[in-house]
């Protein structure tokens, strides 16, 4: 079916431009996408074989360029799927679909801003330091869009998590910067629903911390309770916590915490995470 589906659009790239297409015809590649996207997802890395066997990148990267904002928002929610089921046949392509993607990280088309950046993290996730020569320019979008007052919870939470997963990969490269953004990373940090992501994110936060730890003070109340309110953290997740706070109370002291930041959630911290004072 995947196949019947990719040579009917391979035919209509030869006949004509995607730009060229007709209404119908973008309903028809939507659709596609976001079957492929399906299949991508229920077959996880089985779909390995069908995307290395077949055009199918090079269809997506197509669709990723289209003017068309719904054909741009599934094909970045392939692309994502891709890089979690198949990162191995998308590391060649990096070059194409990262800035790509990073150029459709604009907040006019919400939902297309939204899957671009999601799959950018995904692609971070699973390319681990490939992805490191984009991190400045991903950044520059990143950055001013988590700061924004009037756009969607969902981007904002999306753009959390991204910032997280970057920070989890490559933290040197965004620790200079954290103070400019760690107050709204915070805020919204808050938000996660979705467990492995809210991990990969505060995870990532952790890791940046430990390389610029002066970055994260002016959010330190924030943060302070953003971590009180984490449900049920791994052990891993627990472990990080702690290496995490010790620190800074190491650095900043007890007392500075005891006259800066919420008092029922640094006491819950101290006791859950036995931290020293």
């Amino acid at each position: 079916h995947q196949k019947h589906l990719e040579q009917q659009r391979v035919q209509g790239l030869q006949r004509r431009s995607l730009q060229s297409y007709d209404a119908s015809d973008k309903e028809f590649i939507v659709v596609s996408l976001d079957l492929l996207a399906g299949l991508t997802e229920g077959l996880g890395s089985s779909i390995e074989s069908l995307v290395g066997n077949s055009r199918c990148l090079m269809l997506l990267f197509e669709c990723a360029k289209d003017p068309d904002p719904d054909v741009r928002q599934s094909a970045f929610a392939l692309l994502g799927d891709l890089a979690k089921a198949c990162i191995g046949h998308l590391k060649p392509h990096l070059g194409k679909f990262v800035p790509l993607a990073t150029a459709n990280i604009n907040p006019q088309h919400a939902s297309v801003c939204n899957n671009a950046s999601w799959a950018l993290g995904e692609i971070a996730l699973h390319a681990g330091g490939s992805i490191g020569k984009f991190v400045p320019s991903l950044l520059q979008r990143l950055i001013p869009l988590i700061k924004l007052s009037d756009i969607p919870p969902n981007l904002h939470e999306n753009t959390a998590i991204t910032l997280g997963r970057l920070g989890f990969v490559c933290p040197e490269m965004l620790a200079p910067h954290l103070q400019h953004f760690c107050q709204d990373w915070c805020r919204h940090l808050v938000n996660i629903v979705d467990p492995k992501e809210r991990e990969h994110a505060f995870f990532g936060l952790c890791k940046v911390i430990h390389k610029n730890p002066r970055g994260i003070v002016s959010a330190l109340p924030r943060l302070v309770v953003a971590i009180a309110k984490y449900p049920q953290p791994s052990e891993n997740m627990a472990r990080m916590f702690h290496q995490t706070l010790q620190g800074l109370i190491k650095g900043l002291g007890n007392k500075w915490f005891e006259q800066n930041c919420n008092p029922q959630a640094y006491k819950y911290l101290v006791e859950h995470y036995r931290l020293s004072k």
